[in-house]
Parts: C-alpha cells; sequence; structure tokens
C-alpha cells in the first residue's frame, strides 16, 4: 500500500465519523421523499446507501491527501465535503459518462455494472474536487482531474481483479460485492492521486 492509501486506511475513527454522518443524511433525504408520497424504490435506496458510503470514502482521502502533499490545506476535508454538497450534478455527468462506457464492456452483471458507475463516478468526483478547491499539482483544476480520471481508466482491469479476489469467497454475497468494489475504487484513486501528485 502507498502512504496514501496507509493513511486513509489506518484512521478508522474519522472513517467510522464520516461515514455515520453521510448515512444520516441519507436517510433524512430518504425519509423526506417519502414523507412528500414518494417511497424510494429498492434499487433507489441501494444507490443511495452506495453513494452514502463512497461520499464518505472521498472525504476520508481528502482528510489525509498531506500524506503525499505536504501542502495540502488543513481544512481539505471540509472544502471537498462543502464543494459535494453543491456539486451533485457533476457527479450524475460522470456517472452518466461512466455508464455508456462500461454498458460497452466485457461486464454482463448488472449490479457489478451500477457498482462499477457509482463508485468510479465518486473517485472521478473527488478528482474534480481537489482540482477545483486546491489543485494539487498547479496544472488547474481540469487538468487535474482529467489526469486522474485518465489513471483510474487505465486502472479498469486492475479495479477488477482487485475486486473479484474479494468476493471470490462468496461471489454470489451481496455485501461482499460491495465492499470488492468499493475497497478495490479507494485503492485505485488513492494510487492514481499519489503517482499524480508524486510525479510533478
Amino acid at each position: 500500500m502507498g502512504a496514501l492509501l496507509d493513511a486513509v486506511t489506518a484512521d478508522q475513527a474519522g472513517i467510522q465519523e464520516r461515514r455515520e454522518r453521510e448515512r444520516s443524511r441519507m436517510t433524512h433525504q430518504l425519509f423526506l421523499q417519502a414523507e412528500s408520497g414518494m417511497l424510494p424504490a429498492e434499487h433507489e435506496r441501494r444507490t443511495a446507501a452506495r453513494q452514502a458510503t463512497s461520499q464518505a470514502w472521498m472525504i476520508q482521502i481528502a482528510a489525509h491527501l498531506g500524506a503525499i502533499w505536504p501542502q495540502a490545506p488543513a481544512d481539505l476535508a471540509d472544502r471537498v465535503e462543502k464543494w459535494f454538497g453543491v456539486s451533485g450534478e457533476r457527479r450524475e455527468v460522470l456517472e452518466l459518462a461512466l455508464a455508456h462506457h462500461v454498458a460497452a464492456g466485457p461486464i454482463d452483471d448488472l449490479l457489478t455494472r451500477e457498482r462499477r458507475v457509482e463508485y468510479g463516478g465518486s473517485a472521478r468526483w473527488l478528482a474534480e474536487a481537489l482540482g477545483d478547491t486546491c489543485d494539487p499539482t498547479g496544472s488547474g483544476g481540469p487538468e487535474f482531474a482529467k489526469a486522474i480520471a485518465k489513471r483510474l481508466d487505465s486502472a479498469e482491469e486492475q479495479i477488477a481483479a482487485r475486486a473479484a479476489e474479494i468476493r471470490e469467497p462468496a461471489p454470489d454475497d451481496v455485501n461482499l460485492g460491495e465492499q470488492g468494489e468499493m475497497v478495490a475504487h479507494i485503492e485505485a484513486v488513492c494510487d492514481a492521486l499519489e503517482a499524480e501528485i508524486g510525479a510533478k
């Protein structure tokens, strides 16, 4: 593991607090939908839970970017969290583009496609947030986001293999499938950030 991934995974208290906060927000939003008469379908609840989990992990990564970039602002996690709060449409755009790409690939299982799109979209969303809020490489926010997306695209086979490795003990276990995709994408985006920032 790289220095960033080590720092991110070692901070168990931090990720627990962030996951609880994002889960609370998700529950509140679903409650408001149900109260207005729009009871979320199972698919919508599953998507909301996945997005809450991935968002918590992306903020966790931002919180520990200083492990590989000493100039990282002390309040970077707060900046990224606020950026996420007003940039939900960008996540949707990224996921839509990724969905077209994944649909044209070798993945037949629809649930795996969902996971790949939503976790992959979150990773690219983080890259945009970092580029916009602090531009770690000085190349300009959009260029930084593009560079991270390119590295993630190049890591597609690695992500698939890592997810399959985690899922291997029980391929039909839905929770293990979620964990596999989540871990594979966390590792991939940490590697991409470390490689890109370290190259400058």
